[in-house]
């Protein structure tokens, strides 16, 4: 796999984030790209050994019933902390019942957790309040259907409740990164790397005050290309801050008593930044990118959120696929609040005007 590193960064912190003490609950995430992206080889690469103690659960297919039989007891024992579901279209290869009964098992466990559970088919199982991560896969024209418009418009069976709950991570391949597949696969052999490292006990991290404001207006634009207030995805962006951090010190073999989050961790969580938003975003070389530049000069006030959103419900506003758009609409909002002041000033004009000739008269 070539320049697939940011993505699997962003899967090693979300499956680290299952290791943290404070976590009210490990992230979850979705790949989205297209065929031949590497979505499934990265996942792959967390569970090449697949034993008793592995703590990812790996499966192309599972219901409801069979996870619930299988690895429940085992999650709510701490032996499992998290499960990857690849290629997630296969959902389109069950029943309606099945595939209903399988996100709404998900969506309990990776965000409430599961205390008891009962069912004809596995009876009643209790539980310390299991929970757990989840990570798939998935194409983008799995996530979004053109309507009669012609308009992207995210389907049914994720915008409902389960789109909140995760966090989205869309990349794709420029003709200059396939150009070097070609080259790579026309070796004799491939280089095999080690697979990536996880954490095997809880840990302690702890973030500084000052990147309370950043972590919420990141928090917010999630929010906005989501269709949410950005509220799961301010814990989210917490906890996947910290699970940097602890990969830092893993990585560097330092001191894991008293881990804190830094400028290095939270300029990797911006690059990752990049990526979590429903824009083909290319993989590419550079060192760092930056985002929150971009969006120096935009205030994400209650104002322009409660308009944005009011206008995607109704229809004014189609999609916020990204930062890009966000950008669009903030200056399309100044210009609206431009006119809305030049209105009143206007106003405020031919009022005096009205009092002047009235006193005039008297």
């Amino acid at each position: 796999m070539i320049r697939v590193g940011r993505v699997e960064l962003f899967v090693r912190a979300c499956v680290a984030s299952a290791f943290l003490k404070d976590a009210e609950k490990p992230v979850s995430f979705l790949l989205i790209a297209e065929p031949e992206c590497g979505k499934t080889s990265v996942l792959k690469r967390f569970v090449v050994v697949i034993g008793k103690d592995c703590a990812i659960h790996f499966s192309s297919f599972d219901t409801a019933y069979a996870l619930q039989r299988d690895i429940l007891q085992k999650i709510g024992e701490g032996k499992i902390r998290y499960i990857f579901t690849a290629d997630l279209q296969n959902l389109s290869g069950m029943s309606t019942k099945t595939k209903s009964q399988l996100l709404t098992f998900l969506i309990g466990l990776i965000e409430e957790g599961v205390k008891s559970i009962g069912s004809y088919a596995v009876g009643r199982i209790e539980l310390d309040f299991a929970k757990c991560g989840w990570g798939g896969t998935v194409q983008p024209s799995y996530i979004f259907v053109k309507d009669l418009k012609g308009t992207n418009t995210m389907r049914k069976w994720i915008k409902t409740g389960f789109a909140s709950r995760i966090l989205f991570f869309s990349y794709g391949y420029s003709s200059e990164q396939v150009k070097l597949i070609f080259e790579n696969q026309r070796k004799p052999s491939i280089d095999f790397v080690d697979a990536p490292r996880t954490p095997d006990q809880l840990y302690s991290v702890s973030i500084p005050t000052r990147f309370d404001a950043p972590l919420e207006k990141m928090a917010i634009c999630i929010g906005l290309i989501r269709g949410d207030h950005g509220i799961r995805a301010h814990r989210d962006f917490r906890q996947l801050f910290k699970a940097l951090a602890l990969i830092r010190a893993l990585d560097g073999h330092l001191p894991t008593d008293n881990i804190e989050a830094n400028d290095a961790d939270f300029a990797t969580l911006v690059d990752l930044f990049h990526y979590l938003n429903f824009e083909e975003n290319y993989i590419d070389d550079a060192e760092l990118h930056n985002d929150l530049d971009k969006l120096k000069g935009v205030d994400l006030n209650p104002r322009f959120v409660e308009w944005l959103n009011s206008g995607r419900r109704f229809g004014n506003v189609t999609s916020v696929r990204g930062i890009s758009e966000i950008l669009l609409y903030w200056a399309e909002w100044q210009t609206k609040l431009s006119n809305e002041e030049k209105r009143e000033r206007e106003q405020v004009e031919k009022d005096r005007k009205i009092v002047d000739a009235t006193e005039r008269l008297f």
